[in-house]
């Protein structure tokens, strides 16, 4: 509607330095506020969707393909959808393979649409997803609907994590970015909780449409948050981004804030297009060269601790317990108690990652990630100890530690740290990159799972720990503290030579 029009030309030097902070009422000097607050609460109920998906197939497997005691009733809603273990793996993986198309889509979205529009738009494939596996009747039609929940995540995956990103205050960074992983968690312990009594005919069918309301009621409420003012200035909408910065910041000053975030983008803008307007967004796309920019220091070694920390979020193990913990410990300790084992390390993980929201700024992320990946390494040889010798409880308490330690850093950090690291302008396709890798290394683990537990049994345990050692020493040796410190900073910090 001529958004771009109404935009007033304002030319700023590229030489001009940040104010220094003196006013006792600049925004970067405080912390907490409740719009930021409730506009992250929003945001997160996308991410809650995405947990859900992840945990909804485990408990009600055996209701959806084995039709108990035999019985099975046609029609438009058939009882069940009968199939075997290699069909049922094929349908759940669906949904990792959408994440990973969601993830791609979204680097081309998140720039024409904005990051809360696309949070927004992140609701149809949820909402239609969910209505399909609700409603299905054949394996095509619930496998269908896992992937466009797949597409649903993968969209808010990037999304979210950028808006929270993009949003926050400085100081609360680290607390509001774990919030996403919070809502994960939490996602997949109500899916575990809610399939333990709806785990029926047609219990799962209602198990699978509840999400549908929480993306409706996110449609009424996002449109009341405020766009992302980082994402504002890269596209040369100056006034509009500092009246958004300004609902994030009531009463507050925000000129030393919204002077960062200015530098931030003209040291971008300056190396792509030689030029310190920030007011002609149509010739700055033009010139933009994402790949061109990507090689020049710090942000090769920002990429590459970004996409270590991101395949070692799959690659550690989680979903080997995620997608299969019910038929691990069926064995062990019987159908029952199985189920009762599932909710529980649903609400360990929830437990972690709450912790995380204290200790990340407390103790910064470069521990936190450390301490995170060293329980991790330790449990995953202590769970294949346990079931080599069939010390149950051994594995059991293994696995609760292992749950706790990768929500305190391993799962929460790598969708904080993307928005730290990089620029509006580098952010989306960034984001979308490693959250797509993210995606197909979860697809691999869900796909692949079965087939090496089979092969090697459970020595498969000490290949998930091999990699969280690689990625411990990757990460000690090339990430530099981030918390409580400036984009503008950080970008600084990591130009140094080490």
């Amino acid at each position: 509607m001529g958004t771009e029009k109404n935009t007033k030309s304002i030319v700023i030097d590229a030489e001009s330095t940040p104010v220094e902070v003196v006013d006792e009422k600049d925004s970067l000097l405080h912390g907490f506020n409740w719009t930021v607050l409730l506009t992250t609460f929003v945001a997160i109920i996308s991410t809650f969707n995405f947990g859900y998906s992840i945990g909804v197939g485990n408990l009600p497997e055996d209701a959806i393909r084995n039709c108990p005691d035999g019985l099975y009733y046609t029609g438009p809603f058939p009882s069940c959808i009968p199939a075997d273990h290699i069909e049922w793996g094929r349908m759940i993986g669906l949904m990792p393979l959408g994440g990973a198309l969601g993830s791609l889509l979204a680097s081309i979205l998140s720039t024409k649409l904005g990051r809360r529009n696309l949070i927004l738009l992140n609701n149809i494939p949820f909402i239609l997803g969910y209505l399909i596996i609700s409603t299905s009747a054949t394996r095509l039609q619930f496998g269908a609907g896992r992937f466009l929940t797949g597409i649903g995540s993968g969209l808010s995956s990037v999304a979210v994590s950028s808006y929270i990103g993009e949003t926050s205050t400085v100081k609360l960074r680290g607390v509001m970015g774990t919030l996403m992983q919070v809502s994960i968690d939490l996602g997949i312990m109500i899916s575990q909780i809610l399939g333990f009594f709806l785990s029926y005919d047609p219990g799962w069918r209602i198990l699978f449409g509840i999400p549908c309301i929480l993306s409706l009621i996110q449609s009424f409420l996002l449109p009341l948050c405020p766009k992302s003012p980082p994402h504002l200035v890269s596209l040369g909408k100056l006034e509009e981004a500092k009246v958004n910065l300004q609902r994030l910041r009531p009463g507050r000053n925000i000129d030393n804030e919204f002077q960062h975030i200015i530098e931030a983008q003209i040291n971008i803008q300056r190396e792509n297009t030689s030029s310190n307007n920030l007011n002609n967004p149509e010739q700055g796309e033009r010139k933009f060269n994402f790949f061109r920019q990507i090689v020049k220091r710090p942000y090769p070694k920002f990429l590459l601790i970004c996409i270590f920390v991101h395949m070692n979020q799959m690659l550690s193990g989680i979903n080997s317990v995620a997608f299969y913990s019910t038929t691990i410990f069926t064995k062990s300790f019987g159908k029952f108690n199985a189920s009762r084992i599932a909710v529980s390390l649903g609400a360990m993980e929830v437990i972690g990652v709450l912790l995380t929201v204290f200790t990340v700024d407390n103790y910064g992320r470069k521990h936190t990630y450390l301490v995170s990946c060293l329980i991790m390494f330790f449990t995953l040889i202590l769970i294949c100890v346990g079931a080599e010798r069939g010390i149950h409880f051994l594995m059991l308490g293994a696995t609760f530690l292992f749950m706790a330690g990768f929500s305190l850093g391993v799962g929460p950090i790598p969708y904080l740290l993307v928005s730290e690291l990089f620029p509006s302008n580098l952010l989306t396709f960034t984001s979308s990159f490693v959250i797509t890798l993210n995606w197909l290394c979860n697809a691999l683990v869900g796909f692949l799972f079965p087939l090496m537990f089979e092969k090697i049994g459970n020595y498969t345990f000490l290949l998930f720990a091999g990699f969280s050692f690689i990625t411990m020493i990757v990460w000690s040796l090339l990430f530099k503290e981030t918390k409580g410190k400036t984009l503008d900073a950080i970008i600084k910090e990591g130009m140094k030579k080490d």
